[in-house]
């Protein structure tokens, strides 16, 4: 590596330490990086620095900030914290459920009497909201990029939501596009911040790098997956979290699943093959 792609690469490094799924250590960074020529590497690795890593202390920080927001507005209206449903989203040991266990500890949340269900436990919404008659339900999970799966499972759920209750979604970042359709559902999003086009340097919108180098960029995430270079429905965001990949990062970042034709930097749980045991 030449010129200034030893420091790059000691910064992508350091920049990405801690990721789960599959550690990012000199080896593995080198690994991805052999995979493009070696006139691209340069820019792979500002690409890189230009994601946004969101941790998991950050993380439960905005989710406590925020559900202390909302909790704070509810008494106002006399409604306290038994009173208050929170509820994850999608399956069992989803990256909502794991938010969902964070808050509840670090909130105190079983001890202030708080309820808790999941969106696939649709009985035991109808039970909790027949007996409560009024309150608030707080989802919880770490990030949505088009809103299509907090709406369907939210609209699954809506029809045994029983009496007068005020709905809120909490989660450290929302995309632009998630935003006004999860507002248009009546739920209001409390979100650490929105994650918008012009942010996302992989889109047009951006102006992170020169029109050239983004082109550049595109021909290889094409390479990689030629259906869906920007990730799930093109929105190649530019967000991580300690524990995941959302899958609308591209799969330049991520690989191919399986990882046998292009290897990630990042890539997700599911993106990876399945342990074989000796």
């Amino acid at each position: 590596m030449a010129g200034p792609r030893p420091l790059l690469f000691a910064r992508a490094l350091f920049h990405l330490r801690g990721y789960e799924p599959q550690p990012v250590t000199p080896v593995a960074l080198w690994a991805w990086l052999q995979q493009f020529p070696s006139a691209e590497r340069g820019i792979l690795l500002r690409l890189i620095l230009s994601i946004q890593v969101i941790r998991k202390h950050e993380a439960v920080r905005i989710a406590l900030d925020k559900n202390q927001q909302i909790l704070a507005a509810l008494a106002e209206d006399g409604i306290g914290p038994e009173r208050v449903i929170y509820t994850s989203l999608d399956e069992t040991a989803s990256s909502s459920h794991v938010m969902l266990n964070e808050l509840r500890n670090h909130a105190n949340l079983t001890r202030r009497k708080a309820k808790f269900c999941d969106s696939h436990s649709e009985f035991r919404m109808a039970k909790l909201t027949t007996h409560l008659g009024a309150g608030a339900i707080v989802y919880v999970d770490d990030f949505a990029g088009t809103g299509n799966q907090f709406s369907d499972n939210r609209n699954r759920l809506a029809a045994f939501i029983h009496g007068d209750f005020s709905e809120f979604l909490i989660l450290p970042c929302v995309c632009e596009e998630a935003l006004e359709k999860i507002e248009k559902l009546g739920v209001e999003t409390r979100a650490g911040f929105v994650h918008k086009a012009e942010d996302r340097p992989l889109r047009s919108e951006s102006h992170h790098f020169a029109p050239s180098e983004r082109d550049r960029l595109l021909a290889l995430a094409v390479m990689v997956d030629a259906k869906w270079p920007l990730g799930y429905r093109g929105l190649g965001t530019n967000i991580i979290f300690d524990r995941h990949a959302p899958n609308s990062t591209s799969p330049l970042l991520r690989g191919n699943v399986g990882q046998d034709r292009f290897r990630g930097v990042v890539p997700r749980w599911d993106d990876k093959p399945p342990k074989v045991e000796p």
